[in-house]
């Protein structure tokens, strides 16, 4: 009886010394996809000590931080730290994660203006997302298939960018109500 007691406290001590998600990193998580420019403040503040964060919550902060230049529009080309993110949660991440590092990777190459390369991450991204679980995030795969659509359309690739066939002109019997600006 003597040592299930002892070992239910040691197991207790260690539990309470190992470890939480660093609070202003949470905090930066939970803001980042409502308030981005605040998720960047408090990602700022504490870039010092991420430094010294586990390699776990060291990658979060940078794929965090990724997210958050991505909604404040800033320019991604010059990103050296994805790759390394990438690799990270291809061997340790969910598949929530894993997604999200693959759409980050892909905006970094549309920023460069490798758009193959941007696809490319983009449906990787769509491969490992696991929609009949739970924890699918259909907020992000709505973005990675309307960046795919971007870049196929670019590319004038229109069947392509529009699989299901849904109209992007009006119809022949209903009058245009507004002049098309991209019609050649």
């Amino acid at each position: 009886m003597r040592k299930i007691v002892c070992i239910f406290i040691i197991l207790t001590v260690v539990s309470c010394t190992l470890s939480n998600k660093p609070k202003d990193l949470a905090r930066a998580e939970s803001l980042v996809d409502s308030l981005p420019d605040s998720a960047m403040i408090v990602l700022s503040e504490i870039h010092g000590e991420a430094k010294n964060y586990t390699e776990g919550y060291r990658m979060r902060y940078l794929l965090v931080y990724a997210e958050a230049m991505n909604k404040l529009y800033v320019p991604m080309d010059t990103v050296k730290f994805m790759p390394d993110v990438l690799r990270y949660f291809e061997k340790h991440g969910s598949d929530r994660d894993l997604c999200n590092a693959y759409y980050m990777m892909s905006c970094v190459y549309r920023d460069k203006g490798d758009n193959p390369m941007a696809l490319k991450y983009l449906l990787d991204a769509t491969s490992c997302a696991d929609t009949t679980s739970g924890q699918a995030d259909f907020m992000l795969l709505s973005k990675i298939y309307s960046q795919i659509g971007v870049l196929f359309y670019k590319q004038r690739l229109p069947k392509r960018a529009n699989p299901h066939g849904i109209p992007a002109e009006p119809a022949p019997y209903m009058p245009a109500t507004r002049s098309r600006p991209y019609s050649q």
